[in-house]
């Protein structure tokens, strides 16, 4: 069996947390410079394929850095002037920790699926193993972080009703796209 990753020695749980979360940040407000309206949602998003190749690396240590750094990336654009700020302080947090949490669940469940139908082997390795990465790892992210994240934008006023399913279609593209 070929594991794809060990989790590295020498650096430590918080370097990798903080890594993670720099790196997520950036990526996505690189990727939210092509933001299509209404909300803060990108056709093209490649940061969650930094998420699931950060949690296939990394494990658990990923899942608080994604969550960070999505949150973080988020709640920027809510202040930034990214997104019309037409929600309270307060609901912008709690907005962009929402998101997080879905970026951080549909990574994590994407990892989880791909280790699971790929039985232990490396997720390179082969071409069922590449085709399932593609395709399971992309559902995993593209699925469960859009609904999350538009649901949230919704509830928190930055998505009307008569957008949702064109912002959770134009989300779930993004991160699927690129994932893998």
């Amino acid at each position: 069996m070929n594991e794809l990753c060990t989790k590295p020695r020498s650096i430590s749980s918080p370097v990798c947390i903080l890594a993670v979360a720099a790196v997520y940040a950036v990526v996505a407000k690189l990727s939210f410079l092509l933001t299509i309206s209404p909300g803060n949602i990108s056709p093209i998003f490649p940061a969650a394929g930094v998420a699931l190749a950060a949690v296939m690396i990394l494990e658990r240590n990923a899942l608080i850095g994604i969550w960070l750094g999505s949150s973080v990336a988020n709640g920027l654009s809510f202040f930034d002037g990214s997104v019309s700020a037409s929600q309270s302080v307060l609901t912008s947090i709690v907005v962009a920790s929402f998101i997080g949490l879905g970026a951080t669940t549909g990574a994590g469940v994407g990892a989880f699926l791909v280790r699971r139908f790929c039985k232990g082997e490396h997720p390179l390795q082969g071409g069922l193993n590449v085709l399932l990465l593609i395709t399971v790892g992309a559902l995993g992210c593209g699925m469960i972080s859009p609904t999350v994240g538009v649901v949230c934008l919704w509830l928190g006023g930055g998505v009307p009703w008569g957008q949702v399913s064109y912002s959770w279609g134009t989300w779930g593209g993004g991160g699927a796209v690129v994932t893998p």
